[in-house]
């Protein structure tokens, strides 16, 4: 049988009338959204999990301050506890020799050890020791609080070297600060074991034991080589020379004095410079006064007195 004309051209388009546009048919399909894992049932009857304490919800809001955190400042040989945002303590530490430097950075305090052993590592150093038991002269001290899987804040017998650096890379605190230390982190980091019973456990001096952490505790590490604090400008040794020459110890003493509200045109740079040439390897300290060009009327709105 023969068609008509007109059947034969409709044929012919219905095939380029239906098909896909030419980018539809290179576009893969779009990938489905996988569903999150469903979380454990809960039982009939049994209550919602409770929302955050305040404490948490505070530490878990962008741009908040951790309810707890420490703060290591290596060329200070110092560290700080912080409570949203504020110092409430601060301790000496000796923070690694220049060969053995600490590691800058953000960790976590995971976990505490109490009465612990000490292993030599495999390092060259270390090669002619032998593994101490726990007790008084254990270089480990009474505690130490991990970090990191070989780096702890732990206690020291090596109490003359505090404030400076002089250890293989940990933080070393005396006894009688990173007990307290340990102290008030379990009473963040593990609440539901009392303190009485941390106490018992720190007192049983011969016997290791190890206790995680189920809120771990921030810990930053910072090298700030400048400070001002109580009128004075501090400028700490740069024990691992990263502060530059001269003139950028000069700038970092400026941008220390801007941070505290001491205006750049204040700011007398011939004192400045003096300051940075005088303290840039052994540290040093100067009157905020000292340090700008303008009256006194002035120096004092700026300090806020």
């Amino acid at each position: 049988m023969r068609l008509a004309p007109w059947k034969i051209l409709l044929a012919a388009l219905i095939p380029i009338l239906c098909a896909p546009p030419a980018a539809a048919q290179d576009r893969p399909e779009p990938e489905q959204p996988v569903a999150p894992a469903e979380s454990a049932p809960r039982t009939a009857g049994a209550p919602a999990a409770d929302p955050p304490d305040a404490e948490t919800a505070a530490t878990e809001a962008p741009g908040a301050s951790p309810a707890l955190e420490l703060v290591v400042n290596i060329p200070a040989g110092r560290l700080e506890v912080l409570r949203g945002g504020e110092v409430v303590t601060g301790h000496p530490v000796s923070v690694g020799a220049p060969k053995h430097p600490t590691l800058m950075g953000s960790y976590e305090v995971s976990k505490a050890v109490w009465n612990p052993w000490w292993h030599p590592p495999k390092s060259f150093w270390a090669r002619n020791e032998k593994p101490a038991r726990p007790g008084p002269n254990n270089p480990m001290g009474r505690v130490k609080l991990y970090y990191e899987p070989l780096f702890f804040i732990h206690g020291t017998t090596e109490t003359g070297k505090l404030g400076r650096p002089a250890s293989h890379g940990c933080v070393r605190m005396a006894n009688e600060d990173v007990v307290p230390l340990a102290m008030l982190l379990h009473e963040h980091a593990t609440p539901a074991i009392d303190r009485a019973e941390i106490e018992r456990i720190a007192e049983t001096r011969g016997k290791t034991k190890e206790i995680p952490f189920e809120l771990p505790v921030p810990l930053r590490i910072v090298y700030e080589l400048v400070e001002v604090a109580d009128g004075q400008v501090v400028v700490h040794p740069d024990v691992y020379r990263r502060g530059g020459g001269r003139e950028q110890l000069a700038e970092r003493i400026v941008e220390a004095l801007a941070a505290n509200g001491v205006a750049a045109e204040s700011v007398d740079r011939e004192q400045v410079a003096a300051l940075a040439d005088e303290a840039r390897r052994k540290g040093g300290s100067r009157p905020v006064e000292q340090l700008l060009a303008t009256s006194s009327e002035a120096v004092s709105a700026a300090l806020g007195r």
